[in-house]
């Protein structure tokens, strides 16, 4: 279903979309720094910026017009919301593959109304509202087809009897908007976008340089730059690369050569019973010293501007869609605001990196959990 949507001509088609709502958010945080440099949460715009691309050129649906004054749609409060009210109940997921299973689904909804789980009911409530956005969206979808929308909903219309998907799995696709979406779109690219400025504001030099670059390739092309230039500008892509590469310092046991355990002997192996659960730890992914060299664990672009060793071009990590539909767009947000701003780290606040199901930028002392990310723009000169 979603193959049409990530498609490389596809992408060409949206990459106007990304331009356009890019520049929404560049306009909102230039007034915001017209009477001089401002501290701003960066992540909340972005945040804002990710779903909006996710939403238009995804579902062909808007959700935000990223106005100053303007609140966010309810739907992007709910979604950062589900999180972490089903995060609190992780002890009673496990109970889930058996607890689905007993009576109907108006009976399961009757029993979660008479529980007194405040959590419970507010993940329902969250839910039904996710529910009927979708059903809201489809609908809107299903008569807009005959204006050229190009986005999944159609895909799915327009495919074959034998391709096409029932309404009330294709119901499912929207409403599991919620995946896609969080971990797609809002949490994963606003948080390598995050993580990008954040980098950026930390090396000004890098910065400067992605800064020529963009502004050099928009002067050469008159404004906004199509897709195949956008995806060719060797710095902006070696700044991306390396911010995706490199975000987490290495927490896990390599075993690839052997190792001395605290007691002295040689490690090559763990032996696994059968049955057994393995959580896989990926923030060790990409920083083997022997592939990248001594400077794995440090931020440098550079090291994309020169061929890599076989070794790692022919290493594939399995993900989803990364380098298209959500860092094409984050690739397209940065040139709208490196091209545009300043950006350095706050005066008067530390950045930390919480890992939970996701990385999150907060504020060093008791809010550290609260997301946030403040940072100083200013319009660049």
């Amino acid at each position: 279903m979603l193959n049409p949507v990530f498609s490389v001509a596809h992408m060409r088609q949206m990459v106007p979309t990304f331009h356009k709502i890019s520049s929404q958010l560049r306009d909102t945080l230039a007034r915001k720094c017209s009477d001089g440099p401002q501290e701003v949460d960066v992540l909340s715009w972005i945040s804002r910026t990710a779903l909006e691309l996710i939403a238009q050129s995804g579902l062909g649906h808007s959700f935000d017009s990223l106005q100053k004054d303007e609140l966010p749609h309810a739907f992007v409060l709910v979604l950062k919301k589900l999180q972490p009210t089903i995060f609190g109940m992780m002890i009673a997921r496990n109970f889930l593959p058996w607890l689905v299973k007993i009576g109907t689904p108006s009976f399961r909804r009757w029993v979660i109304s008479l529980t007194p789980w405040k959590r419970l009911r507010e993940a329902r409530d969250l839910v039904d509202f996710m529910h009927e956005t979708s059903l809201e969206i489809y609908n809107l979808k299903k008569r807009a087809i005959a204006e050229g929308d190009e986005a999944v909903l159609k895909a799915n219309l327009e495919a074959s009897d034998e391709d096409r998907l029932p309404d009330e799995e294709l119901l499912a696709q929207p409403t599991s908007i919620y995946r896609t979406l969080i971990f797609a779109a809002v949490d994963t690219t606003s948080g390598a976008l995050a993580r990008t400025l954040h980098l950026l504001s930390e090396h000004p030099e890098v910065q400067v340089k992605v800064r020529e670059e963009i502004l050099a390739a928009k002067e050469k092309f008159g404004g906004d730059l199509p897709y195949d230039e956008l995806v060719s500008l060797p710095y902006l892509d070696a700044v991306c690369r390396e911010t995706l590469r490199l975000t987490r310092k290495d927490a896990v046991l390599p075993l690839q050569d052997p190792i001395r355990g605290v007691d002295g002997s040689i490690v090559s192996e763990i032996p696994v019973p059968n049955n057994t659960n393995i959580i896989v730890g990926l923030r060790a992914s990409n920083t083997n010293p022997q592939l990248w060299g001594s400077d794995a664990l440090e931020w440098k672009p550079e090291r994309w501007l020169s061929p890599l060793p076989d070794a790692l071009q022919e290493a594939h990590v399995p993900g989803i869609y990364s380098n298209l539909m959500t860092f094409l767009g984050g690739e397209a947000v940065l040139s709208a605001l490196i091209g545009t701003f300043e950006v350095s780290p706050s005066a008067t606040e530390e950045i930390v990196w919480n890992m939970t199901s996701i990385a999150t930028p907060g504020i060093k002392g008791p809010m550290s959990s609260m997301p946030q990310l403040p940072l100083k723009l200013a319009l660049a000169k």
